[in-house]
């Protein structure tokens, strides 16, 4: 039986606390007291230099009020020396021969050191870490979306095919428990300006984690719920960029490291034979043997000696893993799609017509604004990738050929699928229909003579995509953002903190101290029992401002809009209230941010000049009295956060703060700009009829049912009813989401209007489920005079943007299309 328990023992927590026990120690170790314990946890994880860190155990401050049983940083380490130590670090040298020669008339000899520790005792520990116990899969399982299983799902790894297909392998015991090794490389530049150092991190994971001899015969691991399992690690994924999978499939970056596509058919969507490991390691030895067989040349191999020759049990070929970062966003998007539709666009169009419409692009809290266009952008990262990609379908629209558009279409709805966090079969036949449309168009750029071929290696590279989540499970846990942002914390903070001199050393040093400092943080949450993401003295929630979402902190990073939020109006996060009501909940102020206002105040400064007539209309149809308007005040606010339901597709928790604006324009003040006027659009229930008390829980149930509004004014009715406690927005409504344009896949709406003025109502904010983008229909040529300020009043008709976020991709391009 896979997982099988064989017998209990004490957990890696437990065997440290019993050793503090014996010891006569505390739980704060070797350190005194608890402020000694966060004050060298403090010192290791700011990266301060030994010499910095001398200065602040210096101060007063520290050293006279606080007290620290360490006087500078040489006694702290020692301290931290003491803490309980993960798998050990050691150097092996080698000499390597170069093909250049020296001045001797020999080739040059250069040393390079491999410092390094034993995987397996890596893996032991991973396995065996008490706070992972509760996120810990120890076999394969089959998920199903419905109770017939008749959908079936991928998500972690352990829901996928190789897992099952090993652990089914006669090569494993019937009681073997699989630890699923994931391993990701990628060579940093350790120096920023200057100089030639250079890293080649190697980062270890295992697939039992939510998101050699010991290999063949198994080693007995004690796991994180305190049983003993006969554990086999093997090799499953390799997460690396493009050059670096042909580096270790030992082919030449003109095949692919997967399959045995010739060079001149990777723009073709034909599949190819998958490259096999046994019969490549053959060949290779016969290539090293100078037998030089025909292989070798046919399958684009280079003379190597791979490192997974003799690995058990594994395939280095299925263990390749999609790179969304720079095969999808950068790649296939911004470096192919990009590029040849702004060409195709210049055919139809004037010079710099799309720079244009980035401009016009009306914002969003989660969109950056291109103010200055893409063509301005010098240092482009994933981020603008992606904020791209959520509005160049609309951008494209009406400004280039209507192929290139559904190539644009099919490229952008790969690429949402990709991210996808939870799959479906349903899902997954769209993503591949997605390629195949793809495929069914592009020949429009050798059309326009921007493309002769298409093999290219990014692009052939989707045709993997598919099959890899089935084998291995939703791509976002094998993107390669995680180990560059681990270069970061590791390789680079590593090498600052060395001295520069024999800096190998030293970061292995520093690397075995920050390892300690986590696995006693860790340690101490468990004994403390709390939750893998809480600290000790967190326990409770910290500060409490974490329910709010200030308008200042949903810009982009690296947006051209900074400092171009609203100012002074006092929506502080810690002044916050929250409100579950029917069916969504939201933040409000608990103080209106614009104080309050009377009815003319609102009509004038809000825009809404049928407020005092649909405020009649909703107390008259509430059984409420209405009051004399001209001197009754309305608590006025400036913006409301909806928590978002979850969705599987999406599992990241910051994406279900949700924020609507109702922003009145300021002018300049001193070197601050002006703060323009924002006034979000949303989607929302017209009819509270309409509304299901669990549309929360399944948002698709009421697509039919929802319109699109721009929220013009976020009010609270006077004291006076104090009967009625909801709080109301007034909205403006668009046509009903009927047509879908066959062209972009996107909804295709107007201003809705009665008598010649615009349809507008006052309803509670718990019917409106979450914010909404608008791109205009820029037709041809955009009006020169319009900025994201003006467009959802100059253009006539809109397109409800599908790609602004996972979410909305997946309530009004997935789900409105079945």
């Amino acid at each position: 039986m896979a997982g099988q328990r064989l017998r209990q023992e004490p957990t890696l927590f437990e065997r440290i606390q019993n050793d503090q026990h014996e010891a006569g120690w505390s739980k704060w170790g070797p350190f005194v007291k608890e402020s000694d314990w966060t004050l060298a946890r403090w010192v290791v994880y700011s990266g301060t230099t030994q010499k910095d860190a001398d200065k602040l155990l210096e101060l007063e401050v520290v050293s006279y009020y606080t007290k620290p049983s360490f006087h500078n940083m040489r006694s702290l380490l020692k301290n931290i020396d003491r803490l309980p130590q993960g798998p050990e670090w050691s150097c092996e040298m080698f000499e390597v021969v170069g093909n250049e020669l020296g001045d001797n008339g020999q080739p040059k000899i250069e040393k390079l050191e491999l410092w390094k520790r034993d995987p397996v005792k890596c893996v032991k520990e991973l396995i065996g870490n008490p706070m992972f116990k509760s996120y810990m899969t120890y076999a394969p399982y089959r998920a199903y979306e419905n109770e017939d299983g008749s959908n079936r799902c991928w998500d972690e790894m352990a829901t996928a095919n190789w897992w099952w297909d090993m652990q089914n392998s006669e090569d494993l015991p019937d009681n073997a428990t699989i630890a699923p090794v994931m391993l990701a490389t990628d060579k940093t530049q350790l120096t920023t300006f200057s100089g030639d150092k250079q890293a080649w991190p190697i980062y270890l994971t295992i697939g039992n984690i939510d998101k050699a001899i010991p290999g063949i015969n198994g080693v007995e691991m004690s796991c994180a719920d305190g049983w003993v399992r006969h554990v086999f690690p093997i090799l499953a994924a390799y997460i690396a960029d493009f050059p670096e999978q042909c580096l270790v499939a030992c082919c030449r970056e003109s095949r692919c490291p997967q399959c045995l596509v010739e060079s001149n058919q990777r723009g073709s969507p034909t599949w190819s034979v998958l490259r096999d490991h046994r019969d490549t390691v053959k060949i290779l030895h016969e290539q090293a043997k100078g037998l030089n067989p025909r292989k070798f040349e046919d399958q684009g191999l280079r003379p190597v000696r791979p490192f997974w020759d003799n690995l058990p049990h594994a395939n280095i070929f299925l263990c390749f893993t999609p790179d969304i970062l720079h095969q999808l966003h950068k790649g296939v998007f911004k470096d192919h799609l990009v590029t040849w539709s702004t060409r195709a666009a210049r055919a139809t169009t004037s010079a710099g017509e799309i720079d244009r419409r980035f401009k016009a692009m009306p914002r969003h809290p989660t969109l950056r604004h291109f103010k200055k266009g893409i063509s301005a952008v010098s240092q482009w990262t994933g981020n603008e990738y992606k904020n791209m990609e959520k509005v160049f379908v609309g951008i494209l629209t009406g400004a280039a050929d209507e192929k290139v558009v559904r190539v644009a279409r099919a490229v952008v709805d790969f690429i949402m699928f990709a991210r996808f966090e939870m799959h479906t079969e349903e899902t997954l036949e769209r993503m591949d229909k997605a390629w195949s449309v793809f495929h069914e168009y592009k020949d429009i750029f050798r059309k326009l003579e921007i493309r002769t071929d298409f093999n290219i290696p990014k692009i052939h590279s989707m045709i993997h995509y598919v099959s890899a989540i089935r084998t291995h499970g939703t791509l976002d846990g094998y993107n390669t953002e995680a180990p560059e942002r681990l270069h970061i914390d590791f390789a680079k903070l590593a090498y600052r903190s060395s001295n520069k001199r024999n800096y190998s050393e030293q970061m292995a040093k520093w690397m075995a101290r920050q390892d300690a400092i986590r696995r006693y943080d860790m340690y101490l949450r468990w004994l403390n029992g709390l939750n893998i993401g809480e600290r000790v003295g967190e326990a409770n929630g910290g500060s409490g401002e974490s329910e709010t979402m200030d308008v200042r902190n949903t810009d982009m990073k690296g947006s051209d809009d900074k400092g171009r939020e609203e100012r002074g109006h006092g929506d502080n996060a810690k002044d916050m209230m929250v409100v579950d009501e029917g069916p969504s909940s939201y933040t409000l102020a608990k103080n209106p941010g614009y104080g309050h206002m009377t009815v003319d105040d609102i009509v004038n400064k809000f825009d809404a000049p049928d407020f005092e007539r649909h405020l009649q209309a909703f107390l008259i149809s509430n059984s409420l009295p209405i009051p004399r308007f001209y001197n009754t005040l309305f608590p006025v606010y400036k913006r409301f956060t909806i928590k978002l339901a979850p969705l599987p597709q999406v599992s990241d928790l910051t994406c279900l703060k949700d924020t609507v604006r109702t922003i009145l324009p300021e002018p300049a003040q001193g070197r601050r700009e002006p703060v323009p006027a924002q006034f979000d659009t949303v989607l929302a229930v017209e009819k509270r009829d309409r509304i299901d008390q669990n549309v929360s829980h399944d948002i698709k149930r009421l697509l039919k049912d929802i319109s699109v509004a721009q929220v013009r004014t976020i009010f609270q009715l006077p004291l006076e009813f104090r009967s009625f406690k909801k709080t109301l927005a007034y909205v403006e409504w668009f046509t009903p989401l009927q047509r879908i344009d066959p062209v972009s896949g996107m909804y295709k709406i107007r201003r809705s209007t009665h008598m010649h003025r615009p349809r507008a109502s006052i309803i509670p904010l718990d019917q409106i489920l979450q914010s909404c983008h608008l791109i205009p229909m820029f037709g041809p040529q955009v009006g020169r005079d319009w900025t994201p300020e003006n467009a959802l009043q100059m253009a006539d008709t809109f397109y409800l943007n599908t790609d602004l976020r996972i979410r909305d991709f997946y309530l009004l391009r997935y789900t409105s299309c079945q």
